[in-house]
């Protein structure tokens, strides 16, 4: 990729995400909308899911997109996911959004949630009809217990 003077912004979430509620696809739509017009580059891993329903979002708002596909690695699909999430780390984007519900349950998400509130990062989860919890100034802990069902349950 060449050298630009454009922002970038990085996504990563569910496989699943899109897939049966309407919800999911309005708060892609949401998140992205503040950039329109914006010189804005969104990173996604091209995976089905989350990353096809950004391409088609970002697409329809006139933002660019840039997929980086998964690099094979010797130790496996975990590794080569870690490696993407680094990849898409090291663009140096000025926010990072989590599209999942159960973040809990994915190494991947909780793998670039890490990775961005050590990075610094602005960090946003979407979950769906649940809204949305900004993470950013969190400690690991801190914000995979402000995502939890369970903590958001005891709060409400």
């Amino acid at each position: 990729m060449k050298r630009t003077n454009k922002r970038y912004i990085a996504v990563a979430g569910s496989r699943g995400w899109g897939k049966c509620h309407p919800e999911d696809i309005e708060s892609v739509y949401e998140a992205l909308a503040p950039y329109v017009g914006e010189p804005v580059i969104v990173l996604h891993g091209g995976q089905p899911g989350l990353d096809a329903v950004v391409e088609r979002a970002a697409k329809r708002l006139g933002l660019e997109t840039h997929v980086e596909k998964l690099k094979r690695s010797k130790k496996g699909p975990k590794e080569e996911e870690r490696l993407r999430n680094k990849w898409m780390l090291a663009k140096g984007p000025e926010a990072v959004f989590v599209f999942h519900r159960k973040l809990y349950k994915s190494s991947n998400s909780v793998d670039m949630l890490g990775q961005a509130l050590k990075a610094g990062c602005k960090v946003v989860n979407y979950r769906g009809s649940h809204g949305e919890v900004e993470l950013t100034d969190l400690s690991f802990d801190e914000a995979f217990d402000k995502h939890s069902e369970r903590k958001l349950a005891v709060a409400a």
